[in-house]
């Protein structure tokens, strides 16, 4: 059957395409991350497998036919409601789901180098990058600045050059732009974001 309907906030999604496909995650009231596909010429929605873990504000991408879900952190819903004590934890577990063969399930991947929720997640060329994101419930003052760079192909992560400024809440704001990756917007430590560029073979350049 169809997934029902649910009220979901966009910093708490995570979001992947493929041609005419498009993949959405968004929790539950138990923090549980469904996960469903629609074709777009056909508005069909068809259910995924579940995350192997609870999971919210976490990285989403598609990479080579795969659906990467990397970090991520745990709430405690009977202290639910805007409550910085309601974020317990987060994660570095990195997990991947072909879309070829869905029935699979999600499979283990190399965990991530840093723990934390409300980063983006995006492809480019045949790379995942994973950038900024927060600590916990800790919006106004741990705002990360961190770019991570992960190959399939050696299934490893290296480090590269901050952002100009530390961002979080930019899931849905970090766009292809030239060679590199643009962030757009964001939070830091409470404040509105500027415009950056990430430059992968250069590291980060841009303004504020």
């Amino acid at each position: 059957s169809s997934p029902s309907a649910r009220t979901v906030t966009l910093d708490t999604l995570a979001f992947g395409s493929l041609a005419a496909y498009f993949w959405s995650a968004g929790p539950t009231g138990s923090c549980a991350w469904p996960f469903s596909t629609v074709h777009t010429p056909t508005a069909t929605w068809k259910r995924l497998p579940p995350l192997p873990a609870p999971r919210f504000g976490g990285g989403l991408a598609l990479l080579d036919g795969e659906l990467h879900f990397a970090s991520g952190g745990t709430v405690d819903g009977s202290r639910a409601g805007g409550r910085a004590d309601a974020f317990t934890a987060d994660h570095d577990q990195h997990w991947a789901l072909s879309l070829a063969d869905p029935a699979r399930g999600w499979r283990a991947r190399a965990a991530v180098p840093v723990r934390a929720n409300h980063m983006a997640a995006a492809t480019l060329g045949s790379h995942l990058y994973l950038l900024g994101g927060q600590s916990r419930g800790a919006e106004g003052c741990s705002n990360k600045d961190d770019v991570y760079r992960y190959s399939a192909a050696t299934d490893a992560w290296e480090r590269l050059p901050p952002m100009l400024r530390p961002r979080g809440h930019i899931a849905s704001s970090v766009l292809p732009y030239g060679d590199g990756l643009l962030v757009v917007g964001g939070v830091h430590d409470r404040r509105d974001g500027g415009c950056a560029s990430l430059l992968p073979a250069r590291g980060a350049r841009g303004r504020d």
